[in-house]
């Protein structure tokens, strides 16, 4: 009877594990925007939760916000439109301009290493980089249709987030019901206790790096027009979104800001202040703002922290890269959490 039994457990469980890689396998390519929408789904319940309080329905508020935030998304981009359009006709007036600029520039950094390398050496190095520099730009307008299909891409993953988010809302308490009731009575308590925490880590770890890429944005985009560094809000904003990577987000963030400086043939600030600011910046989120926005830093070990950049740039692109290490962090407080109930209720 027991062989009976066992035999009956193994084609069980080994059913369901086909069914579970066989949608696993289905879905992979919406594992980003799933994601992406339970995380956002943390940051509109407390909005949802507001809007039934004052007698909207759930159904009703996740609808409105939903409409809100494409609303926001829209008139950010129109406005990001038009921010470039006028950006891009101010290169093409001044393209000259800018032209002679980065000639002086070359000429700069040629005569520097000019002082202390023989001149047959440095005129291979030049043409060496001119040659890379004509593949790179052949290779970009090679591959325009490819970015094309890629945009699209990242607006359909967009749209599919903003989707997923909404049927995490909408239907979230139906699936934490569906999950709990496929529990045994004995382990309902824990289970309930290990929602909540995940719950409340996830809500408060995502709202907190939210808070902290805004202030920072903020911090960045007002120093940088104060020093009058041309497209100074912008690339403020950009290094507010790119401060939630991990070591990688300052230095992406300022590389705009310093070719910004290096092309303006009037700069207001020499290019050595670039760095100082990001730095400075970098410091003072280090002590101030991220251990009050986001609590108690993940300590999560830097080799795991560069290898979810990369996986998360091969898997998701921009969107795998800003929220690779947020996962990694959270599933290793979720399995902490996890550990430590099953220790208390000991079943391990």
């Amino acid at each position: 009877m027991k062989t009976n039994h066992l035999f009956i457990k193994i084609i069980y469980y080994s059913f369901l594990t086909l069914i579970l890689a066989v949608l696993f396998v289905s879905v992979y390519s919406l594992i980003i925007p799933i994601l992406m929408g339970y995380i956002i789904a943390f940051l509109w319940s407390p909005m949802v939760s507001f809007f039934e309080r004052i007698g909207l329905g759930k159904h009703q508020a996740s609808i409105f916000i939903l409409l809100l935030h494409g609303f926001l998304f829209y008139s950010v981009f129109h406005y990001s439109n038009d921010l470039v359009d006028t950006q891009w006709k101010s290169f093409q007036s001044d393209k000259s301009i800018y032209v002679k600029t980065i000639d002086t520039r070359v000429l700069q950094v040629k005569k520097y290493f000019g002082s202390f390398l023989d001149e047959s050496v440095l005129h291979e190095y030049e043409e060496q980089i001119v040659q890379l520099l004509k593949k790179k730009w052949l290779s970009i307008k090679e591959n325009i249709p490819d970015i094309f299909h890629s945009g699209l891409i990242f607006a359909s993953n967009l749209l599919t987030t903003l989707i997923f988010a909404f049927l995490f809302i909408e239907f979230g308490g139906d699936i934490k019901k569906f999950i709990i009731s496929l529990i045994p009575n004995r382990y309902f308590e824990m289970s309930l206790v290990i929602l909540y925490k995940t719950d409340a880590l996830v809500g408060g770890y995502v709202r907190g790096l939210i808070l902290d890429c805004l202030a920072n944005g903020f911090l960045y985009a007002v120093f940088l027009s104060l020093l009058g560094v041309k497209g100074g809000l912008m690339i403020g904003i950009f290094a507010g979104i790119m401060n939630a990577i991990p070591y990688a987000g300052p230095i992406i963030g300022a590389i705009p800001a310093l070719l910004s400086v290096l092309i303006d043939p009037n700069p207001s600030v020499s290019w050595w202040a670039i760095p100082i600011l990001f730095g400075v910046v970098h410091m003072f989120d280090n002590i101030f703002i991220y251990p009050s926005t986001v609590g108690k830093e993940l300590k999560l070990n830097p080799f795991v922290v560069i290898f979810g950049i990369f996986a998360g740039g091969a898997l998701g692109g921009i969107l795998g890269m800003l929220m690779a290490v947020p996962i990694i962090g959270i599933t290793k407080e979720v399995f902490t959490v996890l550990h430590v109930s099953l220790k208390s209720y000991k079943i391990i």
